[in-house]
């Protein structure tokens, strides 16, 4: 067998008869992701593998994982049969949700059924047999990482990302880094919320506050500003996915640990009605969990308010967003599988995402008006004229123009994008050049964080507009004239993140797209 055709297939059958005047044909057999080709002659197919005489002798190869051209190619239909690993934070229902849509749009018959507790998603043409089939996984994260490591799944289905130590074990396994774009997909986008029960008086929580809850250092509610009563804090349990977020993005930029006397709940859809139903508790949740429970806004650092809505989710300015990925080994695999990742990721699969409570990455927009919150900071923390004076040219010239969802940003500490943003660039670019947008004039608007010098980051802003400038010209082949966009920079001016936390200043290092009518 050649060694890493088979990659994570866990099964594949087909049926097809080959008379003996096609063999000893030549053929070349193609993987799927198109890395690499081989040429011979075929000695036989038994409707699995593929035995075929080359130049560095006979070869055998699992039909499920290339693609064969040449008059002898049998025409055959496998039945492609995989598992994908679904780890904490995604609910049954969101992958149940794609895979029909998928099957919809491939004019396909889905199917869900249940045996012994394992759950299984079965693709076919009406009243014929089955041509995909899926095995849900569920699992803990590190567990989902592990059964793609080893082959027990196709694709892992997290709600963040790939950590260093398992890249590492990738990486000594022989597999690429999972965190290349080709390996690494965003599909989707989520957002933890603060919660309280219905009629709850809190109106605003900071980051900080809610890590001194977790500590166990604020227990009641008049530490808070309201009536006294005991504090109820419930948390989601350790390991969970939403519990990573929770301590990345809350509990380790406060240095602090989960106090042991913190309740803990495994499911977010259970912690958010245990906190509905008593007014004197408070937990952290996805959004997409939180069912009946009351959200409280985000007061950042620097004293603005962040509300989770679909607009701050999509464009990642929320504070406690998080993205779900699928994840791939690198490895040839059939086109079934790589064409569902494909499907997840784009818009087509935004119905899907919207019913079960998660945030599509397809384009929104919002006016100048809405963009007051960011606005309001920057003046109340401008240091001189000169910054007022910028603020002022920034209005005078957007005033008019709105401001589109899709946000990019790059890798930490480079100037490369990172892989969603290079996923939204296809995107964007089909935006541009479609329906009304291909009418307006494009703005592709740089900022930077606040260190450094301020010509330095106007210097660094404008460079990052042009790289996506250029990014989005390459992706709309000719789609988009040249005098129809312009790149320009405005350095660390209206900050989306308070530049006093590492998180505030990540999320201030962005480009922006506007859009305003043709001058």
């Amino acid at each position: 067998m050649l060694r890493g055709w088979k990659a994570t297939l866990l099964g594949s059958v087909a049926a097809v008869s080959l008379t003996s005047a096609l063999m000893a044909a030549q053929v070349t057999l193609q993987t799927t992701d198109g890395s690499l080709s081989i040429t011979g002659e075929l000695l036989e197919f038994d409707g699995t593998i593929y035995r075929m005489q080359t130049l560095i002798g006979t070869l055998e190869i699992d039909s499920a994982t290339v693609v064969c051209t040449g008059d002898a190619c049998p025409d055959i239909e496998q039945t492609t049969q995989f598992a994908i690993a679904v780890g904490d934070g995604v609910d049954n229902t969101l992958l149940a949700n794609l895979i029909e849509e998928y099957a919809f749009q491939e004019e396909l018959v889905a199917e869900q059924t249940i045996s012994e507790g394992q759950t299984a998603l079965e693709l076919m043409r009406e009243g014929e047999d089955v041509l995909v089939s899926v095995q849900v996984e569920r699992s803990d994260t590190p567990e989902a990482f592990s059964k793609l490591l080893g082959g027990e799944a196709a694709v892992a289905l997290t709600t963040r990302p790939v950590g260093a130590t398992e890249i590492d074990a990738f990486a000594q396994a022989g597999f690429a880094n999972p965190s290349l774009p080709e390996q690494e997909k965003v599909i989707a986008l989520d957002a933890l919320v603060p919660v309280t029960a219905p009629g709850n008086r809190m109106r605003t929580v900071t980051l900080q506050q809610l890590a001194l809850m977790a500590a166990g250092t604020i227990t009641n509610w008049s530490q808070l500003g309201l009536d006294p009563a005991p504090l109820r804090v419930v948390l989601p349990a350790e390991g969970t996915a939403s519990f990573e977020v929770l301590r990345a993005l809350v509990l380790d930029p406060s240095r602090v640990t989960v106090a042991p006397s913190i309740e803990r709940v495994a499911g977010d859809e259970d912690l958010s009605d245990t906190v509905a139903r008593d007014p004197n508790a408070i937990g952290v949740v996805s959004l997409s969990s939180q069912r009946n429970a009351q959200i409280v806004p985000v007061r950042r650092i620097c004293g603005a308010i962040a509300r989770p809505s679909s607009f701050t989710i999509k464009a990642e300015e929320y504070p406690l967003t998080r993205r779900v990925f699928m994840y791939l080994t690198g490895q040839p695999v059939p086109s079934r599988i790589t064409d569902l990742v494909s499907f997840a990721g784009s818009t087509a699969a935004r119905d899907a995402i919207q019913s079960v409570g998660f945030i599509d990455q397809s384009i929104v927009s919002t006016d100048f008006d809405e963009q007051g919150v960011r606005l309001a900071s920057a003046l109340l923390s401008a240091p001189d004229n000169p910054t007022l004076r910028a603020l002022q040219a920034f209005s005078r010239d957007f005033i008019d123009a709105e401001r589109l969802s899709t946000t990019f940003r790059f890798t930490t500490g480079s100037s490369n994008l990172d892989n969603k943003a290079l996923g939204d660039i296809e995107r964007m670019a089909e935006y541009l050049t479609r329906g009304e947008a291909a009418d307006l004039d494009i703005l592709v608007v740089g900022f930077t964080d606040s260190f450094g010098r301020q010509d330095l980051n106007v210097l660094l802003g404008q460079s990052r507009a042009e790289q996506v400038e250029q990014a989005l010209l390459r992706a709309a082949g000719g789609g988009i004239a040249p005098n129809r966009i312009t790149a320009q920079s405005f350095g660390p001016l209206a900050p989306v993140g308070c530049n006093e936390t590492a998180a505030g200043r990540a999320i201030n290092r962005r480009v922006e797209i506007w859009l305003r009518n043709r001058s």
